[in-house]
Formats: C-alpha cells, structure tokens, sequence
C-alpha cells in the first residue's frame, strides 16, 4: 500500500509520525520488513543511523536509528513510500517461467 507522502525541505529524513503502526522498540530489520523508500528513479533507498552511516540490520531497535527522537535518515531523496499491510486474506500469484533450451 502506497503511503500519501509530501517531500518536505529536507526530503532524506522522514518524520516517524507520518507512518503508520510504527513501534519504536522493534528491530530495523522488522521495520523494513514493511516499509520501503523509494528515490524519484524507483529505486529503494537505504536507512542510515544519526550520524550518516548504514545502519546494521539485526540487533538494532529503531529507536536508536532515529535522528532528533523523531526522523528516520535515508540513503537519498524519498518521493515514494510503501507500506505492507498484513490482511486475512492471503495473496496468491501465479508465475510462468520458461527457460531456452540446453544446448
């Protein structure tokens, strides 16, 4: 699911309060479980801790990626943010791979 998201003035730190459902305990790595960041080219951007650096993905709760208490620091400029919403109904997908043939 599509988050409604305005680039502010510095479009690299998102304020926590404009997602949903967040906890602050959780673990980065249960975080970007759900949530992904999106550059203008579409591609995913990576979180970063308060001084700038990539952040470890196990043992680190969100809490302490948070830049001023409230902001989380990305890799780029975000123009898109997505949000997996658990249901109770499960997605089913059918895919169709082919593959040429051996020589």
């Amino acid at each position: 699911m599509e988050l409604a998201y305005s680039p502010a003035e510095q479009p690299w730190l998102i304020p926590l309060a404009a997602l949903p459902d967040v906890d602050r305990e959780q673990l980065v790595s249960e975080f970007l479980q759900r949530y992904r960041f999106y550059d203008a080219k579409g591609e995913v951007l990576g979180l970063f801790g308060p001084e700038g650096r990539a952040l470890p993905l196990n043992g680190t709760r969100l809490a302490d990626a948070l830049v001023d208490g409230d902001r989380l620091r990305l890799g780029g400029r975000v123009s898109r943010i997505t949000h997996v919403a658990l249901g109770a109904e499960p997605v089913i997908h059918d895919w169709t791979l082919s593959f040429p043939s051996l020589p």
